[in-house]
């Protein structure tokens, strides 16, 4: 990360530092005003991440846009883990695929939505499960700069398996509104 960062152009480099400062400042005021708003610590590899999410075309990053993101994520995004997220994982619903890449090298991730049942299974937990797995694909420098990809087989899927306040928080967190990620592929396949 430290490499990362210092490898940065002087501007961005200045950006970086100025949305970590504005982060900071922001807990401070929400902390000493008692504000039940967002007011955490966040991790220095996150301000990269979000800036690397909502950098221009030319890769040139935007501190506003940054800032105003990193305002809107819960705090429960941070503490995702495997080991909490054991039972989701096993159901094989959704996971990364070692390996598997586009034609221009971006990570893939699978589901497989006949195996959601929202009876059985709450919205938190697949959406958790979800931002998990983007979170763990964006430990990569490329898929921080360039972005991810993600199957979905709809194999044995009906409308059992569908909820509409599961596909709007899955498609909100595909465009990067819980986690700073860019989906830069989405296939379904049948």
């Amino acid at each position: 990360l430290e490499l990362q960062i210092m490898d940065l152009p002087h501007r961005d480099k200045r950006t970086f530092v100025n949305l970590k400062n504005r982060w900071e400042d922001h807990m401070v005021k929400s902390k000493s005003t008692g504000s039940s708003r967002v007011s955490f610590d966040l991790p220095i590899m996150w301000h990269l991440r979000y800036l690397r999410t909502y950098a221009k075309r030319d890769g040139s990053f935007v501190e506003e846009r940054a800032y105003h993101a990193e305002k809107k994520l819960r705090k429960r995004f941070l503490r995702l883990n495997a080991f909490a997220l054991t039972k989701q994982l096993q159901s094989k619903t959704l996971f990364p695929v070692p390996g598997l890449k586009t034609k221009d090298g971006h990570a893939m991730f699978y589901m497989r939505p006949s195996r959601y049942f929202p009876g059985k299974t709450t919205t938190k937990a697949i959406i958790d499960n979800l931002c998990y797995v983007m979170n763990t694909m964006l430990e990569k420098e490329h898929a921080q700069l360039e972005g991810i990809g993600f199957i979905a087989c709809m194999d044995g899927w009906k409308m059992q398996n569908f909820e509409i306040n599961y596909c709007y928080q899955f498609m909100m967190a595909l465009q990067g509104c819980m986690v700073p990620v860019k989906t830069q592929l989405f296939l379904i396949v049948n």
